[in-house]
């Protein structure tokens, strides 16, 4: 950014700032979070666990900043406490979504050195009825499936494919979908 738009803008209330930024201008955006980057890396400060996080969870703080621009009101609270709130309760979202998905039962933890690594490229349903069904096990197959639920696991089986079982049989995708969800059920 060009000093002279810096010293320009400086100037200009947080208000102002915003109004020229919701009319696209650039150079008032970049003014406005440069006045307000020290804030933004205090509240990743306050969040961040791992240092290594610190830069992802600045880029939330960024974008969280562009939408709490485009969001504020200006007959509410002043512009730096509507941002702060934003940019903390965006950022804990974030970190509260990151460490969800880290959440795995102990049980299905293995540590890699104590057991050998098995690589599986089967489907659920190949792995529970192989790739060779023979006619006593077909035959309780489909003692426990409808026709049509027969049909589906048969063709899902050949083509391993919802879109392709649905052409063959001639249904729609969700009616592959729920059928083989009913087998799953059944067998489990």
């Amino acid at each position: 950014m060009c000093n002279i738009f810096v010293e320009k803008y400086n100037s200009f209330s947080d208000e102002e700032l915003i109004t020229l930024v919701r009319d696209n201008n650039q150079d008032a955006f970049e003014t406005l979070f440069h006045r307000y980057l020290p804030l933004l890396k205090s509240i990743v400060s306050k969040n961040v666990a791992i240092k290594s996080d610190f830069d992802d969870l600045l880029q939330d703080a960024t974008i969280s900043f562009y939408y709490a621009v485009q969001m504020f009101d200006f007959h509410s609270s002043s512009f730096s406490t509507f941002l702060s709130v934003c940019v903390d309760r965006s950022l804990k979202s974030t970190i509260r979504k990151a460490s969800a998905q880290k959440r795995i039962p102990e049980e299905l933890v293995v540590p890699i050195d104590d057991s050998p690594i098995i690589i599986n490229s089967k489907s659920a349903e190949e792995e529970f009825f192989g790739n060779r069904v023979d006619s006593d096990t077909s035959d309780k197959i489909r003692s426990k499936l409808s026709e049509l639920e027969f049909c589906v696991l048969k063709s899902f089986l050949n083509t391993g494919s919802y879109d392709e079982t649905a052409k063959q049989l001639n249904l729609t995708r969700k009616s592959v979908d729920n059928a083989l969800s009913r087998i799953r059920k059944k067998f489990i």
